[in-house]
């Protein structure tokens, strides 16, 4: 992925939603090397570090305040992150009172795991996948109309789209609802 990329998709959300954000997500086959994702991203583009165990690895002090990690809060707090994410199957496991001054964010696929992200106190929810995408666990895409539906429900709550987010795509989610987009390579 390069730095023009995300810059082009980060404008072209940032007129569809107003102050849309822009998150890049690690991927441990696509996009695995975190340090590389942070020199390819612009500066207000955030990144989700999904380590799966894995240490966080050393990163530059200016960079930190770029990246949420799939993380316990204290260690958040250890590497001085921007916030944690918790993907869905391991939200019944974290406490989220202690995540105070932490961005957080969770993962979910279907209105019952929304629902269980927001119970949890979950502040942004990505929902994915939204539209057919290269990831192999990403499943059935639900579609810019039942993304629609879904963030409806929940009109006080963040929500951001992952899934097959690229260029051309992005116009579909016009009128959307949406905190922002999120993505491993936004082709």
């Amino acid at each position: 992925m390069h730095k023009a990329d995300i810059k082009k998709i980060s404008q072209k959300a940032k007129n569809l939603f107003g102050n849309g954000q822009v998150f890049v997500l690690s991927d441990p086959i696509r996009n695995p090397n975190l340090n590389e994702i942070i020199t390819n991203s612009p500066k207000d583009t955030l990144i989700i570090y999904r380590n799966y165990g894995a240490p966080i690895p050393k990163l530059k002090k200016q960079s930190k305040k770029q990246i949420l990690a799939s993380v316990s809060p204290k260690q958040a707090f250890k590497h001085k992150l921007l916030g944690i994410h918790i993907p869905n199957k391991s939200l019944k496991h974290h406490h989220l009172s202690k995540a105070k001054g932490l961005m957080t964010t969770g993962s979910a696929h279907n209105l019952r795991e929304i629902t269980r992200a927001i119970n949890c106190g979950i502040e942004n929810v990505i929902i994915s996948a939204i539209f057919q995408s290269k990831s192999k666990s990403a499943g059935n895409p639900k579609g810019n109309i039942k993304l629609a539906q879904l963030i409806r429900l929940f009109p006080k709550q963040k929500f951001i789209a992952l899934g097959g987010i690229n260029h051309k795509s992005l116009k579909r989610l016009r009128g959307i609802k949406l905190k922002g987009i999120a993505g491993v390579s936004f082709n």
